[in-house]
């Protein structure tokens, strides 16, 4: 595990919890409107603008809710700062990588789609999770999820069904029309790639760090970095947007 991005994560949560002291339980603003998002200046009745043509709630931040279980954060209901993405090339037994996530602070997006015995090991992790209250989403597989008491990864913000099982939901963003998309689908935080070149697509197109900053600041949904992360990367976006990191190598 990268060092450096461990200590990124320890200070992300704790300029999260002094940003933001109240994410569980917020009270209530006046008429029923989003607190302001970073980098929006409130109107003169206190409230957050909301562009024309857009519902409120595409703007609200959804926040995760407080339980003992893989889908939910422990008590003190910020956001984990790090989150680590299953691949199965790279990483085809997750579990021991999962086991030494920092307690309380970290998150598992559960991919492995190929794997023939992703339920198997999708148990295996939810009991890792559930031991050292990391959050864990399942991609794209919403029974998988509901059976395993997990939340839900989307892609693109888009529901993979019909079915809603309860717990936190987390989506894939390569641009605003996927920010706005994750924020209307009711996920709580949208993971904005790639920032920079990775190692699984290293002749993608990134964002960049002025690009990336620029949609993460008029975002209607918190936004993590995916990407080419890794301590010293992740230093490149400014802490005020970028509320939390994912990566592959940084965090095995």
């Amino acid at each position: 595990m990268d060092a450096k991005l461990l200590a990124w994560g320890r200070a992300a949560a704790a300029f999260g919890k002094r940003q933001r002291p109240a994410l569980c339980g917020h009270p209530p603003t006046p008429l029923g409107r989003s607190p302001a998002p970073f980098g929006h200046p409130l109107n003169s009745l206190g409230h957050a603008p909301i562009p024309r043509g857009d519902p409120p709630a595409a703007h609200h931040r959804h926040l995760p809710a407080c339980a003992g279980d893989p889908a939910r954060h422990d008590a003190s209901c910020s956001i984990p700062p790090l989150w680590l993405f299953t691949d199965s090339r790279r990483s085809p037994d997750p579990r021991a990588a999962v086991a030494r996530l920092p307690r309380g602070l970290a998150g598992v997006v559960f991919r492995h789609d190929d794997d023939p015995n992703r339920a198997a090991l999708g148990r295996g992790l939810a009991r890792i999770c559930r031991a050292r209250r990391l959050v864990l989403v399942v991609a794209g597989d919403v029974r998988l999820a509901a059976a395993l008491r997990a939340g839900v990864h989307l892609r693109g913000g888009h529901w993979p069904g019909l079915v809603r099982p309860r717990g936190f939901v987390t989506s894939s963003a390569h641009g605003f029309p996927d920010l706005r998309r994750a924020a209307r689908a009711g996920a709580s935080l949208a993971f904005l790639s790639p920032v920079f070149a990775t190692a699984s697509h290293p002749e993608a197109p990134t964002l960049g760090s002025t690009r990336w900053s620029g949609l993460a600041r008029h975002s209607p949904i918190t936004v993590a970095a995916l990407g080419g992360i890794d301590g010293t990367s992740a230093r490149r976006l400014p802490r005020a947007f970028c509320r939390a990191v994912g990566a592959i190598g940084a965090l095995a």
